[in-house]
């Protein structure tokens, strides 16, 4: 739009310059102003802006007052901006009367000028003018955003829409000397080009009106895929195809076997097919087709026709070795398959295929106590679900020779032959008794061993503190195993290499102590699962905490007290050594009642826990 300068009035230029003052640097002040009157006079719709100049070495502002209907630009600038030129822009007085303010222009420390800016009201007759459009007319695409109308009317008006039921119009009435903003929000179109006209009646000779128009629909389609691929029982790939439209769109299926999940949409969607069957040998074909108001796009849907498969092996069961070595076994199919394993412990290669093939399969070595099972799964990986199973054994990889199972047989230690039944000194044979009827003692070095078993299992003294004493262990004819000066913490341990005792299994301990009045009086029965490390006591009955947490007591002297113990399995042991013992809990009270300080003479002898021979010792065994 063209820009005009200020009108002149009085004279045809006038200057109003001032230079007082200092500014930084010691540089003198120097503002001027030129092309601007002391009253600037408008008409009511000014037809193009007006522009004056300012040329100052000072920052400069300016300042408004009544003139919310009048644009200034710019209203100020820094020091040292040289010439600026700025812009008055009025919006048109709707009103019948003139409306009148001022500006005023500061800069630097001194100068300062007051403008009067007047502008006439429009004439009496009716007036109505429009803003934002451009030869009377507004022009919408086919999808296309609202649009705004400035009004500026001098009198009531009211406005028609003609041939537009496909746009909202808001408002359509108004009051004069109001100004008004009407929204013009157009729908979406689907069809060819449209438009209509909006009539205005304002009190004029004659009717304002203006075209509004909207572009015709240019319809846009694609798909995803162009071919999907359909087995004979119906698996699609892909599986959904995605619909890109800027419109409403159909769809149709050329076949009764192809259905689709739905048949027709507005904008992006996705379409999933779903095939029927196929129970001919024959592949057969059908299409898709989507259409956006005329514009299509076609997917072509290809199912195979039924194929026989085939997968078997063989042999359907295998035994492995206890070192897990692998085994072969031979698959016959015509479809792909991948190969799974029921254990962790067994190990397929290759671990898929397609066709015949050979497999092998292994284990990890099998050191548990039972034989085990798995089972391998060859499946096809194709269309129709096949699957063969090989059943998998597996027997242990150690030999329980050196194991006892306590759930089978009971282990006891007996005196009926000494010769096998402890680990003799030199001097055994001559100071000792060998199966004599005479209640004779002989000294040995203290490690006795079972009836049975008696290479594995072993019962040896263990001495539980620092003192300085030596305990001296005796083998009678009589069924008694004896130890002369016992302690606190010192302990006879039975020691039984296990094949397994289950968590929550019952342990028994059948024993039976007798000793001399000068003997220690308290007594704790405790076995441990984990090597020694830690011992659980056990149930017999009794219990004493004031006396090393005793579970057993010898109450008079030369008098066998038997215990039938138990114990119920903290956790579960395998192919490892049980360990049980009789620990003296607290040494200073004795049998007698006297208290003691220290290791004295009396004997502890484990004996047999019946009153007749074949005087039954010490024994373990486990039940569920």
């Amino acid at each position: 739009m063209k820009l005009r300068t200020i009108p002149r009035i009085l004279i045809a230029a006038v200057l109003l310059s001032a230079g007082c003052g200092n500014v930084e640097g010691g540089v003198e002040e120097s503002v001027s102003v030129s092309g601007l009157d002391a009253v600037i006079r408008l008409a009511p719709a000014p037809e193009e802006p007006m522009q004056f100049e300012i040329s100052s070495n000072v920052g400069w502002s300016i300042v408004k007052k009544d003139l919310d209907w009048l644009t200034i630009t710019p209203l100020r600038r820094l020091a040292d901006t040289g010439q600026s030129t700025v812009t008055l822009a009025a919006m048109p007085n709707p009103a019948l009367g003139s409306r009148r303010g001022t500006f005023e222009i500061k800069a630097g420390e001194n100068f300062s000028r007051t403008v009067t800016v007047e502008q006439a009201g429009i004439d009496d007759a009716p007036s109505l003018i429009l803003s934002g459009i451009e030869e009377d007319a507004v022009w919408f695409g086919a999808d296309d955003y609202p649009r705004e109308v400035t009004l500026s009317c001098n009198r009531d008006w009211t406005a028609k829409a003609q041939g537009l039921d496909w746009c909202t119009i808001s408002p359509l009435e108004g009051r004069g000397g109001r100004l008004a903003t009407i929204t013009i929000v157009p729908g979406k179109n689907e069809d060819s080009a449209r438009q209509g006209r909006l009539v205005f009646d304002y009190g004029g000779e004659t009717a304002r009106e203006i075209v509004v128009g909207q572009a015709g629909f240019e319809a846009v389609i694609s798909v995803s895929a162009q071919t999907v691929r359909a087995s004979d029982t119906g698996r699609l790939e892909p599986v959904g195809i995605v619909v890109t439209s800027n419109g409403s769109w159909t769809a149709t299926s050329s076949a009764s076997w192809l259905t689709l999940d739905k048949y027709s949409g507005t904008g992006d969607d996705t379409v999933t097919p779903a095939v029927e069957v196929n129970e001919t040998e024959n592949t057969r074909t059908a299409t898709i087709t989507f259409d956006n108001h005329g514009v299509k796009a076609v997917v072509t849907v290809e199912q195979s026709g039924k194929i026989v498969q085939y997968l078997t092996v063989s042999p359907k069961t295998v035994e492995l070795s206890g070192k897990g070595t692998g085994v072969s076994v031979s698959v016959s199919a015509n479809t792909a398959w991948t190969v799974t394993a029921s254990e962790s412990w067994i190990t397929v290669s290759p671990a898929s295929g397609s066709g015949d093939a050979v497999i092998t399969i292994s284990g990890t070595s099998n050191n548990t106590t039972e034989a085990r099972q798995a089972t391998v799964t060859v499946a096809s990986t194709e269309v129709e679900l096949l699957a063969d199973d090989i059943t998998v054994t597996q027997d242990i990889n150690v030999s329980l020779d050196g194991y006892v199972d306590l759930m089978e047989e009971k282990i006891t230690w007996i005196c009926n032959d000494q010769a096998l039944a402890m680990q003799t000194s030199p001097d055994f044979a001559t100071k000792g008794e060998n199966g004599s009827a005479a209640p004779a003692t002989g000294a040995g070095t203290g490690v006795f061993y079972p009836s049975t078993h008696a290479d594995i299992a072993y019962a040896t003294y263990v001495k539980g503190n620092t003192l300085n004493y030596a305990t001296t262990f005796i083998i009678s004819v009589e069924g008694h195993y004896a130890f002369k000066k016992l302690w606190t913490g010192d302990a006879v341990e039975f020691r039984v290499p296990v094949v397994r005792i289950g968590k929550g299994s019952t342990l028994h301990f059948d024993f039976a102590i007798r000793a001399t009045k000068a003997t220690a009086a308290y007594y704790r029965a405790e076995a441990s699962f984990d090597g020694g490390d830690t011992f659980v006591s056990f149930d017999t009955g009794e219990y004493y905490a004031g006396n090393g947490a005793a579970n057993a007591k010898l109450k008079k002297k030369d008098s066998a007290h038997p215990f039938r113990a138990t114990l119920t399995a903290p956790s579960s042991i395998e192919l490892t050594e049980l360990i049980v013992r009789i620990t003296v809990a607290d040494a200073t009270n004795a049998v007698d009642g006297s208290s003691v300080s220290s290791p004295n003479t009396g004997t502890l002898r484990l004996t047999n826990t019946s009153t007749e021979p074949p005087f039954a010792g010490p024994t373990i065994y486990v039940t569920e």
